[in-house]
């Protein structure tokens, strides 16, 4: 720490190698290779990696250039023993699992405040299904670990934190996985705000210079895929699904973990805790970064692979528990404690074995280990084939064997690895495919959170197989030229391409497809002064042109709930249940209100626009 920041030091002491915290390792290796799985997300980007390796780029579909992974730093992790081995599924659970005993290596010795916080630490993270399921997933888990074990030890660097170097760590923390800088951000202000109060200018330009890998990657990634961000955030973002739908499965993804794995949550909270009772200002900041992306959870409804989110939060709690000192008597019956409550589930990593069964799927959260555990499980596949056995696999090797074509899939994963880049797939989930990504879901279909499927326009999959085919609607068919153009022309610098670029990210494609056509397929649309209209489930909707700012009153047919939606291009600003016979609602700006019956009736509206004062003329 520099002198100007002295208030940030701590002298602590740190464990050398120790018996049994080297005896705790190694029984977390042993769990690690008892519960080594992939999961099929992984091979998303084992496919691009694959392609890479074969001289078509960094793509998904060879055709295309799109970005169909969230984790640039772990594919970069991944590539040099893929390149080298040419095999995906033991490569990537050796990477996983070394890559987290990395970082439980450097949370025992190089963060750990002595040897007894370091074992209750290590034994938390033993305990915890999310932890353990996730360590050789393929997932970017692991080397975000490592990356934020490495941001901690530095921040409780006994000579005090070097901000160039948290920058450094934290930009590569982001290029693993972008939503994860909530991690990192209270403790780089933590070491920010002292120098800008002392207006040391010069240290904090200097540490700038540590954001270069991750603009770098932004540049690269807007001249190459023709967009800033992973194809993945534009087929989430554009759903269609407002916020509050999104917001209320989040308790269902705490309700899972908490049911189903029993310790995470409970360590989770004991590290933040642990941080605000000793009054350690980087406690509380590290403490303060978990409690950020546990609201980023609730912000986007969490995800449909249990536990996954609460893996990192996790981990990074256990560094609070390791880096604080805990009584002799206290800790032991922590450990005993965080032990027989993980014991107390039958999903419990450390009761998990070859016959490992999956928990019960609640609101569209299910065990992703349990799950693919028979298929792609080390200990539970076909050891002859020393490789997947899973349906998802074996029918993508299956369609490898017909030679090149295109598919419609779903669940594009393990099929597409095995399948091969001669085989084009259009994924219905949107994360691969640069035209449905940027279409809203039709809000007839069933979705689960975390994964969003469209339904595939008319013509798409003949334009898809060359054929010059129109697609339906028409708005629609101009998206797939504009995004054609940025994806498939051989030029990077071509003007039609950069022009292409431009109006994909300027709300053109906004003005282009009318979303509200494609996110409500059954409804009936009519012209805002038609005054009155019979409604079904179906519902029937308008538009407003010019926007509409005001009140609207409704006369509705009695004993009926009714449902109103009102949305300012693709974002719903109001979704309500009505009741009753008469009823008065003031929107805010708006372009298209749709109203449903739970039932059939009828219903008259009238609109009383906002009025806007004219400014008066200033006397002369």
């Amino acid at each position: 720490m520099s002198r100007r920041t002295p208030s940030l030091t701590w002298p602590g002491e740190r464990p050398g190698p120790d018996f049994a915290l080297v005896l705790l390792l190694t029984g977390l290796a042993f769990l690690i290779l008892r519960c080594a799985w992939v999961s099929d997300d992984a091979f998303i980007t084992l496919r691009t990696l694959d392609n890479f390796v074969q001289g078509y780029g960094l793509r998904y579909n060879p055709a295309e250039r799109v970005q169909a992974f969230t984790h640039p730093l772990w594919l970069a992790w991944l590539a040099l023993p893929y390149a080298i081995t040419r095999e995906a599924w033991l490569t990537t659970m050796a990477v996983g699992g070394l890559t987290t005993l990395a970082a439980a290596t450097g949370l025992a010795f190089g963060v750990a405040r002595d040897r007894i916080s370091g074992a209750v630490a290590i034994i938390g993270l033993a305990s915890s299904k999310a932890f353990i399921d996730y360590t050789t997933s393929g997932l970017e888990g692991p080397l975000l670990w490592l990356l934020l074990m490495l941001f901690v030890a530095e921040l409780y660097r006994d000579e005090g934190p070097r901000l160039f170097v948290l920058v450094v760590v934290s930009s590569l923390v982001a290029l693993t996985r972008l939503d994860a800088i909530l991690f990192v951000i209270p403790g780089l202000a933590l070491v920010v705000v002292p120098l800008a109060r002392q207006r040391d200018w010069g240290e904090l330009a200097v540490a700038q210079l540590g954001w270069l890998g991750l603009v770098a990657w932004h540049g690269f990634s807007l001249v190459y895929y023709g967009s800033l961000v992973p194809n993945t955030a534009w087929a989430k973002l554009g759903s269609g699904i407002s916020s509050a739908e999104l917001m209320s499965q989040a308790p269902f993804y705490y309700e899972w973990t908490a049911i189903n794995d029993p310790t995470t949550l409970p360590l989770v909270g004991l590290g933040v805790l642990l941080g605000a009772l000793h009054r350690d200002l980087r406690g509380m900041a590290v403490g303060a970064g978990v409690a950020l992306y546990l609201l980023y959870i609730v912000r986007i409804g969490g995800d449909f692979m249990g536990g996954r989110f609460f893996a990192t939060p996790l981990f990074v709690s256990a560094l609070l528990i390791a880096r604080y000192p805990v009584a002799r008597g206290w800790s032991a019956f922590m450990a005993f404690a965080i032990l027989g409550l993980s014991l107390s589930s039958r999903y419990s990593p450390i009761r998990s074995g070859p016959k490992y069964k999956r928990a019960k799927v609640r609101h569209g959260v299910v065990d992703e280990r349990g799950f693919y555990w028979r298929g792609t499980g080390l200990w539970a596949v076909n050891r002859e084939s020393l490789e997947p056995s899973h349906l998802f696999a074996r029918q993508g090797r299956a369609r490898r064997e017909k030679g090149p074509g295109v598919v419609n899939k779903a669940v594009i994963g393990m099929f597409g690895y095995y399948a091969g880049p001669e085989v084009h797939i259009v994924d219905r989930m949107a994360l691969a495919d640069p035209v449905l990504a940027r279409l809203p879901i039709d809000e007839q279909r069933v979705w689960r959170i975390g994964h969003f499927e469209r339904r595939v326009p008319d013509g798409y999959l003949a334009r898809r197989s060359g054929l010059d085919t129109p697609v339906k609607p028409d708005s629609v068919d101009a998206l797939v030229g504009l995004v054609d153009t940025v994806t498939r022309t051989p030029s990077l610098f071509d003007s039609d391409r950069i022009d292409a670029i431009w109006k994909l990210h300027d709300g053109t494609v906004g003005e282009l497809v009318d979303d509200a056509a494609i996110h409500y397929p059954q409804v009936t649309w009519v012209a805002p002064d038609t005054g009155r209209a019979e409604v079904d489930d179906r519902g029937v909707g308008m538009r407003f042109y010019d926007d509409f700012q005001g009140k609207v009153r409704f006369e509705l047919s009695k004993g009926i709930r009714w449902r109103l939606v009102a949305r300012n291009g693709r974002r719903v600003v109001l979704d309500r249940t009505l009741w009753g016979d008469t009823v008065t609602e003031r929107l805010p700006k708006i372009d298209k209100l749709i109203i449903y019956a739970m039932g059939a009736g009828s219903v008259g509206w009238s609109l009383e626009p906002k009025k806007v004062k004219k400014a008066e003329p200033e006397p002369e």
